[in-house]
């Protein structure tokens, strides 16, 4: 009889926790949609990704979306350090290709992430700086500090390349465009171009349609090429 009672007692113990387990987790994901800093996905989603979020320093974000690059930097000059993502849709990669529609635009998003004193916030998402190319033919190559900010490259190729660098110069009210760089290369011969901005705002970029057009080097690499043809 006393065997009995134990296994009841932990039936019910089991019983009790299970249940206050998944009510927690229903009301966390009702919670969800009234959250201010949380990024959700809009977009066509066939294998339902956008149902389920994560938690990343406590910014609330769709599992839809996987961190694949981040960098710690001070975002608005009051030395704390605060945090930019690179989001990306889970369906641009190889092992969620079952998930990818031809009908979607998928965009790999860049979120700025302040901390105000241990509070953290989203202060803007950029779907126009990394490009959307799906998995490992993704030209993506970093972000990295400058000693004005920040930098993100982009480059491809191989006897015909070319490297695309954006520096982004970090302020108390925002990041600004202030350098592009550009590099074309043909079979070890460079070119290289700078353009320079002024307080240049972000969201005047569209990277993918400067990829679509190999970064405007095809001039250059023809040149090049009959430049070695001749030797």
């Amino acid at each position: 009889m006393k065997d009995f009672k134990v296994i009841f007692g932990i039936f019910i113990v089991l019983v009790l926790y299970f249940a206050f387990f998944t009510s927690n987790n229903i009301t966390a994901h009702k919670k969800i949609d009234n959250q201010k800093d949380t990024i959700k996905s809009n977009t066509i989603d066939i294998c339902n990704l956008s149902d389920k979020y994560f938690n990343f320093g406590g910014i609330v974000i769709s599992d839809y979306y996987v961190v694949s690059d981040s960098l710690y930097i001070d975002l608005n000059r009051d030395n704390l350090t605060d945090c930019l993502l690179v989001l990306t849709p889970k369906p641009l990669l190889p092992e969620f290709n079952n998930c990818f529609s031809d009908d979607v635009n998928y965009c790999r998003i860049l979120v700025e992430i302040i901390n105000d004193n241990g509070r953290y916030r989203i202060r803007n998402t950029y779907d126009n700086l990394i490009d959307n190319i799906g998995g490992v033919l993704s030209e993506y190559n970093g972000m990295y500090k400058t000693k004005n900010g920040f930098k993100i490259i982009h480059e491809a190729g191989a006897k015909f390349s070319y490297e695309y660098t954006m520096f982004f110069d970090v302020k108390q009210n925002g990041v600004y465009l202030s350098k592009i760089t550009k590099g074309c290369n043909y079979d070890g011969i460079d070119s290289i171009e700078t353009y320079r901005y002024l307080d240049r705002s972000p969201k005047l970029i569209n990277i993918n349609d400067t990829i679509n057009q190999n970064c405007n080097c095809d001039n250059i690499w023809d040149k090049f090429q009959t430049m070695s043809d001749d030797r």
